[in-house]
Order: structure tokens, then C-alpha cells, then sequence
């Protein structure tokens, strides 16, 4: 989708005093008028570079002979395919702490950002038991966009685009040394960390243009199956199916004293589960006029726990927690699909039965499904 403040391929508006600007763009991405970091501009400045990149491909897909097709023993240069050539861009990088101080913003328009990385740290050091790592949120302006976070030190450091998580982590990782070297020095205020840090974009563009052959797939998880440990089903932040399939008690959920060990623990977590969860789901839609399709929690290395969302017609949504490797989160959701079309035909309106049936089918459903794994 395309930007609405590119308004062609030479002409752009500064997002904050909608101030002109054609090309060449500014390399540091600084507005000339009102003197702040642009989005727009570093977005412009990317797909320029993308541009020119398509253009040597297409030099080079002209040429039928070179030298090293008619000598034995000369490498070949690789081709570049399309998916080689990646639309990437940081919109947002910014850092905040665990008591909720928000240190730096690159751009004020995204600054909600930081106020929602609050909610998800206290939502992965809490049920979720792990560390916040990584989200990737639906939009409707740029259709997708990832989130990428580090927490060093009580400090939280979060960078907002497209881009692979190789590069990503490479980019967070200098941050958070441009920051701490900053700290280091004393005698910082809040306006010489906004001077510093305005042009870390310089490193953004720099690792987003290079290693594209090497660096353009995702980073792989080591866990061949996805166990299941919660379904929940809502209707306009209504809980209307809470399934808890958490048989080893890995999620952290307190219960009161009261009715720890009884028939009511199991009912209890399930509710306070889908709370939190439809907490979560508002609170990021609310913020972010986007819903998040997936967040991550490390909990060991390279092992992750993840609250996914799906999006289904009238207003209906599909919460799992899962653990292990998301790329098998289709298969659980085409399994479950199946099952929810009845429901789903029509808004909520009330009645649970349909959906108290659709829970003790879903229960049969993961009793022949060994370990809940897929």
C-alpha cells in the first residue's frame, strides 16, 4: 500500500509540518524545515535505492555473454531474483525503560509505540514467563509491519518497519551500544540524546542496503512442532471460547489460595487467560489502529512462546498461545477453521451455547492430537 504522503516518485511531504521535499532527499533524513527526523524521507530514500538496485539487475539480465561464460574456472556472478530484492525500511526506532520512562522517540507519530512496548514486556515477564522479542502487526497503511525488541539493563530498545531479523537484531544491537556509550560519557540530557540519536538513521540505511543476497531469509526455529496451549475465541473484545490445554502448568497464571486445587482452578486460569488476552488485543488496536497477528516471547535461546490473532468475518477473533515453530501455525488454524464456521456466520448476539459445543469439540478435537503438537 502506498504511502499517502508520497505523492509521486520525486516529490514527498515531511509527516510533521508537511513541508515539500523532491529529490535529491536529504541522506540524513532531516526535514530542512521544521529540522525532524522523517520517516517519509528515509522510506523515499530506501525505495530509491531499491530503484537503482532493479535497474542494475536489469543491466545485468541484458548482458547474453561474459568472460566467465567462455573461460573455464570463472565464477559466475548470482543472479538476483525478486525475492532478493526486498522493499525494506524503519519507520521507528525508539527506546523506553521498564519503569515505563520513555528516553527516545525518532518520530512522535509512532511514539505510541513505546507505550504499548510497557504493556507487551509486562505481558511476556508475566503469564507468558519469557522475554518480549518480536511482533509483526496487520496494518492498513503498509500492510505489514514488524517490531523487533531488546531489553538490556531495565532499557528497551524497539525498531518498527520490514526488514529480515538478521538485520533487525544488527540494528537494535547497535542502538543499544550508541546508547549505553552515550550514558557513559555523563552529563546527558534528553536533548543531547535526541541530537545523538537522530542520526543513528545513517546505520539504518547502511545495514538495510547491504547483505541483501546473504541476509534476506528469516532466521530458522529449531523446533520442528508447534504445541498448542490455549484457544480462545472472541466477538468484539467478548470472550466467547476459552480452552486451556496447558497440561504441564508451563504458563504462569496465579490462583487464589481459595480455590487452588479444585475444580474451579482449571475455569479460573481459562478466564483470567482470555482477560488478559482481549486486554492485550484491545489495548494494540486502540494504540495502533493495527492488530498484532503474532507475538513472540523468548524463553530460552531460540525457543519461543506466541499469542497469535486471526482475524475471522463479524468482527470474530481466534487467540492461540502456542510454543515451538511458528511456521507450523497454518496447520493448527486450517485444523480449527473447519470448526468454526457455524459460529462465526453471524455476530455474536448472546447466545453460548453454539459456542459452549464448539469448546467440547475442540476438546475432542486435541484429544486425538498427541502432545497437542503440530
Amino acid at each position: 500500500m502506498k504511502n499517502p504522503f508520497i505523492t509521486n516518485e520525486r516529490k514527498i511531504f515531511c509527516e510533521h509540518c508537511n513541508y515539500v521535499i523532491v529529490e535529491p532527499y536529504p541522506e540524513d533524513s532531516i526535514c530542512p524545515n521544521c529540522q525532524k527526523f522523517s520517516s517519509n524521507i528515509l522510506e523515499a530514500l530506501s525505495k530509491s535505492k531499491r530503484n537503482n538496485l532493479e535497474d542494475k539487475k536489469s543491466q545485468y539480465d541484458s548482458v547474453t555473454r561474459t568472460p566467465s561464460s567462455e573461460i573455464n574456472g570463472v565464477r559466475t556472478k548470482p543472479e538476483l531474483s525478486d525475492e532478493d530484492i526486498t522493499d525494506e525500511y524503519i519507520k521507528f526506532y525508539g527506546i523506553t525503560s521498564v519503569e515505563m520512562n520513555q528516553i527516545f522517540s525518532s518520530n512522535e507519530k509512532f511514539t505510541y509505540l513505546l507505550d504499548l512496548t510497557h504493556n507487551l514486556n509486562f505481558l511476556a515477564t508475566g503469564f507468558l514467563g519469557g522475554v518480549l522479542d518480536k511482533m509483526l502487526l496487520i496494518t492498513e497503511e503498509t500492510g505489514e509491519d514488524k517490531c523487533l525488541f531488546l531489553k538490556k539493563n531495565n532499557i528497551i530498545y524497539v525498531i518498527c518497519g520490514m526488514f529480515t531479523e538478521k538485520k533487525g537484531k544488527r540494528i537494535l544491537n547497535q542502538l543499544s551500544l550508541d546508547y549505553d556509550s552515550l550514558i557513559r560519557k555523563g552529563n546527558v540530557n534528553s536533548s543531547k540524546i535526541t541530537t545523538k540519536l537522530k542520526s543513528f538513521q545513517n546505520f539504518i540505511r547502511e545495514n538495510l542496503g547491504r547483505d541483501r543476497i546473504l541476509t534476506n531469509k528469516e532466521i530458522p526455529y529449531l523446533d520442528e512442532c508447534l504445541r498448542v496451549d490455549y484457544i480462545g475465541l472472541s466477538s468484539i473484545s467478548t470472550g466467547v471460547v476459552s480452552l486451556l490445554l496447558d497440561e504441564h502448568q508451563e504458563l504462569k497464571i496465579e490462583v487464589p489460595d481459595g480455590i487452588k486445587h479444585t475444580e474451579k482452578e482449571h475455569e479460573f486460569k481459562e478466564d483470567n487467560l482470555t482477560a488478559r488476552i482481549e486486554a492485550i488485543s484491545s489495548n494494540t488496536q486502540g494504540m495502533t489502529l493495527a492488530y498484532p497477528r503474532w507475538i513472540a516471547v523468548r524463553i530460552k535461546f531460540q525457543k519461543y512462546r506466541f499469542l497469535t490473532f486471526k482475524e475471522y468475518p463479524n468482527d470474530y477473533f481466534l487467540y492461540l498461545l502456542t510454543e515451538g515453530n511458528l511456521d507450523k501455525i497454518q496447520n493448527v488454524e486450517d485444523k480449527i477453521a473447519p470448526l468454526l464456521s457455524d459460529v462465526i456466520s453471524q455476530p455474536f448476539k448472546g447466545d453460548l451455547k453454539p459456542f459452549n459445543e464448539l469448546k467440547n469439540t475442540l476438546k475432542d478435537l486435541f484429544r486425538g492430537i498427541p502432545g497437542n503438537k503440530f
